[in-house]
């Protein structure tokens, strides 16, 4: 019987290119730190507490992640949408809203401070050599940071939203005092409800919030 003979064969480990999503989420970092840094500038002057800093942490985020060579498309997202909700709540003070996002600001001035912190973390820890188990627990990091910011951009759409039927509330009342002083006046919406109008009428999306910004603070067409 002949003997089989065996050729070896060299197996060659090559990285994974990212995907076409990943490269798109990461080109909008750029310009996600040009808008934060100006948004920076008008948020000292606006007079709300915290406002300055927690547009501060997102930019600290966005730079960390930016300046990270590994791609990572979970800390890439987490970064846009730190800077995307920024660039909502200052749109949201500059149209008058200052007071009612002061409680809201300092929540999430501390909450952005936490994320962070563990970003950074992250990214440092990115250059060590890693077991699967420790890249298993790194990406359960991400996750609950991005829950964590999930939560705050619902609550702020949730007072937004809040505002805008107060507004809309105090202007139908004045219009029914002036017209049909006697008539009953509807009472405002359950706190549940608006949390459903805000979840369905959530808006833009990060990416075009942050398109939408750039070109009004930077005059691109």
């Amino acid at each position: 019987m002949i003997p089989t003979l065996l050729k070896p064969v060299r197996v060659r480990f090559s990285r994974k290119s990212p995907p076409a999503n990943a490269e798109k989420e990461r080109q909008k970092l750029p310009m996600l730190i040009q808008t934060l840094e100006l948004c920076e500038k008008a948020a000292e002057a606006s007079g709300v507490p915290y406002l300055k800093g927690a547009v501060a942490f997102a930019l600290e985020v966005a730079k960390c992640v930016e300046g990270h060579l590994a791609n990572n498309e979970d800390l890439d997202r987490l970064a846009i949408k730190c800077g995307a909700l920024m660039l909502k709540i200052a749109d949201q003070v500059k149209a008058g809203g200052g007071q009612n996002m002061e409680r809201l600001v300092q929540e999430l001035n501390a909450t952005l401070e936490k994320v962070q912190i563990e970003v950074k973390d992250i990214v440092k820890s990115a250059t060590k050599p890693r077991l699967a188990l420790a890249h298993k627990a790194t990406s359960e990091r991400i996750r609950k940071l991005d829950k964590d910011m999930s939560d705050a951009q619902l609550e702020f759409l949730t007072l937004a939203t809040i505002v805008k039927e107060q507004n809309y509330e105090q202007a139908q009342y004045l219009r029914l005092r002036q017209y049909c002083p006697r008539k009953p006046v509807r009472q405002g919406r359950r706190l549940d409800s608006i949390q459903r109008k805000a979840r369905r009428n959530a808006g833009e999306t990060d990416h075009q919030t942050l398109s939408r910004r750039h070109h009004q603070e930077t005059g691109d067409t």
